[in-house]
């Protein structure tokens, strides 16, 4: 069963299976959250927060819209939550209003190999949006 989109604009509380296959348990867990904008002459001001078994985790932030987050060896995920925030908040720089749209893209890697996504998320046009994501890993054989 392929996994379902995980990223909202609303937090439901709830927590979404996410499967990985097993044979990938050696191998480690890498997300990526990329975060644009729609349009020009607004820039992007970015806040991350993660949250993995109850541990906050740091994303890798080189300052680009870019950030990339390891998880751990898929074998030692199976029935862990992973919960992340992201905040976008949207800055004139000689745009128009509305502010434009902001599309959020979550990517996940076992090693350098993409296992599933990207997941893309579209906000509405408010100056500052949220978009979550919260599932709970299942390895599965």
């Amino acid at each position: 069963m392929p996994n379902v989109n995980p990223t909202k604009t609303k937090s439901s509380g709830k927590y979404d299976d996410f499967e990985i296959a097993s044979e990938l348990g050696a191998k480690t867990l890498f997300v990526t959250a990329k975060t644009t904008l729609l349009k020009g002459g607004w820039n992007l001001d970015l806040v991350h927060v993660a949250n993995l078994a109850g541990e906050t985790v740091d994303f890798e932030d080189d300052g680009t819209s870019t950030v990339k987050l390891e998880l751990g060896k898929i074998e030692d995920l199976d029935g862990c939550r992973l919960g992340i925030v992201t905040t976008a908040s949207r800055l004139r720089a000689g745009g128009d209003n509305p502010p434009p749209k902001a599309l959020y893209q979550l990517t996940f890697f076992a090693d350098d190999d993409i296992i599933d996504g990207p997941f893309d998320t579209e906000s509405d046009a408010e100056h500052r949006t949220k978009f979550y994501t919260k599932l709970t890993f299942k390895v599965q054989s």
